[in-house]
């Protein structure tokens, strides 16, 4: 790592260090956020829990009436009447709480019929909702309840797409860490550039988030494209064109997922050279190993955290961890002593 951190207005030691949050859709960038803001930054207050129900209730909903276009055509008049009522709706988390509601409860009529239920049903054995749609399907009647507010873990499960730069700041001791996450998707990845630019010089490392689950998905964004591999490519040109100086600590994310996709499901069927079967710790190591290769010769060390995002005491652990290097740098750079 190298350059030196942004400090804060005079009379203030604090020292503020910028970590962007990097890596493929899907990979549960915007989960370690999540889990940052309970674990160490108090959590969410009534109003945010507010906005995330919203949020929650709306994926629901839609997620609903795209199961019932599959079957409008066997849909009798009565429920029919009930799908064309919800289907002439804008469904916007911006909307009224009073309008979701009234949406809900037709949702709900909607999810009573056999054949939604089927089409849900088919689609979730097929493995075609992530584990977020599954989560709200599940708590469907409980969401419907006009005072129920999402609790955290309800927040963590969900999943909602980042458009937007967001940033969350954790103060503590000596050092300030901005936490930076722009979205995954391609189209949102320009916005990277910034921190590679590292004008500020307080980039000393980057965050690379990638679900240990991937090689069994393929990207929502082309439908095709592995979901693992995308990851491998795109820390390659990361490490090797953007941030060749900089520190890279790498997540391996969704480790709870990934301990039960691998009792199944070989990664040879997405690695030809990988031979350990559906082992558990044989497919890490590989995984890891595909990694650490693409990220050399510019680094020869990375950082890695087995995580499962949802999980806020591991990743309270975690966050301690990237604490005590960033107090280490932060005495280096101020007496010259290096641990």
């Amino acid at each position: 790592m190298g350059g030196g951190g942004s400090k804060g207005s005079k009379g203030d030691e604090k020292v503020q260090y910028d970590i962007p949050i990097l890596g493929a859709a899907q990979a549960g960038k915007s989960t370690f956020f999540k889990a940052l803001q309970i674990a160490k930054l108090g959590g969410f207050n009534s109003d945010e829990r507010e906005d995330w129900t919203k949020r929650m209730r709306v994926a629901l909903i839609k997620t609903v009436l795209k199961a019932a276009v599959e079957v409008e055509d066997s849909f009798d008049l009565e429920i029919k009447e009930v799908y064309e009522a919800l289907k002439k709706e804008e469904i916007v988390p911006t909307a009224r709480k009073h309008e979701i509601l009234d949406w809900m409860q037709l949702s709900l009529n909607l999810l009573k019929n056999d054949h939604v239920k089927g089409i849900l049903k088919k689609q979730e054995d097929a493995k075609a909702y992530d584990e977020s749609t599954v989560h709200l399907l599940s708590k469907a009647e409980i969401f419907a309840s006009k005072d129920y507010l999402a609790t955290e873990d309800d927040i963590l499960r969900f999943r909602w797409k980042t458009t937007d730069c967001e940033e969350l700041t954790y103060d503590c001791d000596q050092v300030s860490l901005r936490f930076l996450d722009c979205g995954g998707q391609r189209e949102l990845r320009e916005r990277w550039i910034q921190f590679a630019n590292n004008e500020k010089g307080n980039v000393h490392m980057i965050i690379y988030v990638m679900a240990l689950d991937g090689y069994t998905k393929v990207l929502e964004e082309d439908k095709k494209t592995n979901c693992m591999m995308e990851s491998i490519k795109l820390l390659k040109v990361l490490a090797n064109k953007y941030f060749k100086q900089t520190e890279i600590c790498v997540f391996l994310n969704k480790s709870d997922l990934y301990e039960e996709v691998i009792k199944t499901k070989d990664p040879s069927s997405v690695f030809s050279k990988y031979t350990g079967g559906c082992d558990y710790d044989k497919g890490l190591e590989f995984i890891k190993s595909e990694l650490v290769n693409v990220c050399q010769p510019l680094h020869d060390k990375v950082r890695f955290h087995l995580t499962s995002a949802i999980d806020v005491n591991q990743m309270s652990n975690v966050i301690d961890s990237l604490k005590s290097v960033f107090l280490e740098l932060n005495v280096k750079m101020m007496t010259g002593i290096e641990y």
